[in-house]
């Protein structure tokens, strides 16, 4: 038998399963003052407690247990508040290649370095494929973000991000969606 102990992706997975159990354990929803009641409210709140552990069991499985380097967490911090100026003047609702071009802006003047459409090959069965894989923009070589300007995100934009991290061998990614009311909704962050 493996000791869940011995590597941290068990431990977490471990984990993830015992607060699965237990959101199972309660069975039901809760519907205040109907027949249908089926918990008590301490109940709820303890579903809702294991609830939050659960997924973020579930969302820290594939985060590496290295930290991000300094360098990464200024550049991811520079992109949120980037983000959040060019939303709050634009607003939702204009077309992606607009925020592209503002966030370009505004992350330049916070001095770094912004590169846009990026081509990077990728290497498959020995063959190097030049048109292989397009990067929205790509900060200081470190971080890639990914936007988009639609009603909701879809599941496979996610894996976009993610493979997108794990084929250019970079550890921080972001998926911006600025047609949010609000863009801290709009934001995701990822890791390799």
């Amino acid at each position: 038998m493996i000791n869940p102990r011995s590597s941290p992706t068990l431990l977490l997975q471990s984990s993830a399963y015992v607060h699965f159990k237990n959101l199972a354990a309660f069975g039901g929803f809760y519907h205040k003052g109907t027949k249908t009641q089926r918990h008590k409210e301490s109940d709820t709140s303890a579903l809702c407690a294991s609830l939050s552990l659960f997924l973020h069991s579930i969302f820290t499985l594939n985060m590496n247990d290295q930290k991000l380097s300094d360098e990464e967490e200024y550049i991811g911090k520079a992109i949120v508040h980037s983000a959040y100026l060019v939303h709050s003047t634009l607003g939702p609702g204009l077309l992606e290649k607009i925020y592209e071009t503002c966030l370009t802006h505004e992350l330049t003047k916070a001095g770094l370095v912004v590169e846009r459409q990026v081509n990077v090959p990728i290497v498959y069965d020995n063959i190097v494929f030049e048109e292989g894989l397009r990067l929205d923009l790509l900060v200081n070589g470190a971080v890639v973000i990914e936007l988009k300007a639609v009603d909701t995100i879809h599941p496979v934009w996610e894996a976009q991000i993610i493979s997108q991290l794990r084929l250019t061998d970079l550890n921080l990614g972001y998926l911006i969606n600025f047609n949010v009311a609000f863009i801290k909704n709009g934001i995701r962050r990822f890791r390799n």
